[in-house]
């Protein structure tokens, strides 16, 4: 799996939008970022650069909790959206052990181990086999074992929460569509139709159009404006 250099920088800059700390430069303030999209694209970096893949780990481990599973399920099915099924195996696998409350069982038939060996890094792994990490392993995929480096791989959380309302609000509120409405509009407005934007948000229109409805009744849209 190869990626051009405009392909890593592009992900780099979300993933440095998102909290990551790789010195890439943040994507445009007023892109919205899918962290759907992100954790899905996600399976596909970590072949692209052992350091992105190590700081990508890291921003699992920490924010991995805020994935919606039925948003994902839809994504895939629905629009066929290109991931790697082994890495997507790794990653449910750490996010499920430190969040036990989300469904991921519904994401499980996604899943498919390696069919031979296949190492993380195009450089050769520097530990014996009994010392490749485990998670990784579960899906014939060798790394080293994973060492906590995310003060050196994220940036601090009051940091990132300020400037990143796609993770505060998913933190924030238990409900996807209105974290993800909300995050839309404070990166891009009003200016597209709520057809467009339940599209962008991967929403079911009538699941928005409610926030719409609530969001214009409560003046929401309005305080939105003023913040940004």
């Amino acid at each position: 799996m190869t990626f051009s250099n405009k392909e890593i920088q592009e992900f780099g800059s979300k993933l440095t939008s998102l909290g990551g700390r790789l010195g890439f430069d943040s994507s445009p303030s007023d892109q919205y970022l899918d962290l759907e999209e992100f954790f899905l694209d996600a399976t596909r970096f970590v072949f692209a650069d052992e350091r992105l893949a190590r700081c990508i780990e890291n921003w699992v481990r920490t924010y991995g909790f805020v994935i919606g599973p039925s948003k994902l399920k839809r994504i895939i099915e629905k629009e066929n959206y290109q991931y790697d099924p082994a890495v997507f195996g790794v990653f449910l696998r750490i996010v499920g052990r430190n969040e036990k409350q989300l469904n991921l069982k519904l994401l499980e038939k996604f899943c498919k181990k390696k069919s031979h060996l296949t190492y993380r890094s195009a450089a050769k792994v520097k530990a014996r086999p009994s010392d490749y990490d485990p998670d990784w392993m579960a899906f014939n995929i060798a790394t080293q074992q994973f060492v906590d480096e995310s003060k050196k791989n994220l940036l601090n959380f009051e940091y990132t929460l300020n400037h990143c309302p796609e993770l505060r609000n998913r933190i924030e509120t238990g409900d996807i569509v209105s974290a993800d409405y909300k995050s839309y509009l404070q990166r891009e407005g009003q200016a597209q139709s709520l057809n467009a934007i339940s599209k962008r948000i991967h929403a079911h229109y009538s699941n928005l159009h409610k926030f719409y409805t609530r969001f214009e009744k409560f003046g929401v849209h309005s305080r939105l404006a003023q913040q940004g």
